[in-house]
């Protein structure tokens, strides 16, 4: 195991439960198929780590295994996370013309700080991932945002500050955190 800082981007599909109830079981297993496919090829191509998939959610990591400066893997974040939500809703937009009522979007959640790296699991299965509290806070950060919202912890945000345009939230209570 390794202790490394790292941006974590925890990303979530809206409207996934709502296609669900609308499709066939293939069909959704199409759909969500298509939708990981390019959420995963944009987290590569940012030079991200998939963590996992949970459901219709994505985990990545940035800056492990291989190291990365922390402002780069800020930026290689954000930047993974607006391709993210281009892709998303052309994904919706291209559903829609093939007559599935598919009012999609998605929701990300990024967050800096220190974890534990390495690979986990048992005999049965195993996966590299990071575990720590910023892992929670990014997840947090993504179920508190409204759909299309890219949300990012303070540290963050000082490492992209004058290279994204953002706008100032109220501070979140995160669960779990003392601030």
């Amino acid at each position: 195991f390794e202790r490394r800082r790292i941006t974590i981007l925890s990303a979530d599909m809206v409207g996934f439960t709502e296609l669900s109830e609308s499709l066939e079981p293939e069909e959704l297993s199409e759909v969500l198929n298509e939708y990981l496919r390019q959420m995963a090829a944009t987290v590569l191509a940012h030079g991200g780590t998939l963590d996992s998939f949970i459901g219709d959610g994505v985990m990545a990591i940035f800056g492990a295994p291989d190291q990365m400066p922390e402002g780069e893997q800020a930026i290689a974040a954000v930047r993974a996370a607006v391709e993210m939500r281009t892709r998303c809703r052309e994904l919706a937009e291209s559903l829609r013309g093939r007559g599935i009522p598919a009012d999609l979007d998605i929701r990300v959640g990024l967050n800096t700080g220190h974890c534990t790296l390495g690979v986990f699991g048992s005999e049965v299965m195993r996966a590299y991932k990071a575990v720590g509290f910023p892992v929670n806070v990014a997840a947090r950060l993504q179920s508190a945002g409204e759909p299309g919202s890219i949300l990012c912890g303070f540290r963050t945000y000082a490492l992209i500050e004058g290279r994204v345009r953002a706008k100032p939230r109220e501070p979140l209570m995160v669960k779990g955190a003392s601030r």
